[in-house]
């Protein structure tokens, strides 16, 4: 309370409720203890717990992170000036021992990145990325519903750079398989990291 009023949750400024935090925060949660990469063979196998994902990570970074406005500029021959559109960007971060934990929201997309800080500089070297849409299922059956390399699983550990493209195809549980994995080590290591951070504050 300041100056006689009730200040708003900070997630209230973009339209996301305590609740919906929560709720997305278990969901988070539930995927990491419960799904078994082992059943998942199609895409149509993935494409649930992949929108469940993405979405999640899109309320988190709602809720809790920066929001920004990025213009991109379009050039027309016989036009003086650029022509464009400004879309809003949401930005989180958070840390897990040596590990920091980034998402970023934008054209409706949520992509999560997992870096390694390294040395007393700081250096951050990234391990792994994923690319989800952030309000629409990735596919309907084996059918996808966006752009085949819009999602993505990327594993750059050792020396070794590998990206999986589930919905290239479809039907290769291997991929699949990969994929999900690659996903899972990540939300696994994010939701750690926000119970951690929610752990202190309460103390």
């Amino acid at each position: 309370m300041q100056n006689g009023k009730f200040q708003l949750w900070p997630w209230e400024k973009t339209g996301i409720s305590p609740g919906e935090y929560i709720y997305s925060l278990n969901s988070l949660k539930r995927f990491v203890e419960i799904v078994d990469i082992s059943q998942l063979h199609t895409l149509e196998d993935v494409a649930a717990v992949a929108s469940l994902v993405g979405h999640g990570l899109t309320v988190i970074a709602r809720a809790k992170g920066r929001e920004s406005e990025e213009r991109t500029a379009y050039f027309e021959a016989r036009a003086d000036d650029p022509f464009g559109e400004t879309q809003t960007v949401y930005t989180f971060r958070t840390l897990l021992h040596n590990r920091e934990l980034s998402v970023t929201v934008k054209g409706g997309f949520a992509t999560l990145s997992r870096f390694t800080v390294i040395g007393f500089q700081s250096y951050q070297r990234e391990e792994m990325r994923i690319a989800l849409p952030s309000d629409r299922d990735i596919a309907f059956g084996n059918v996808p519903n966006v752009d085949e390399d819009s999602v993505y699983a990327i594993s750059a550990r050792g020396t070794k750079r590998e990206k999986f493209l589930p919905l290239a195809e479809p039907y290769n549980a291997d991929v699949q398989q990969r994929f999900t994995r690659i996903v899972k080590a990540c939300v696994e290591d994010f939701v750690r990291a926000l119970l951690a951070h929610s752990a202190q504050a309460s103390q």
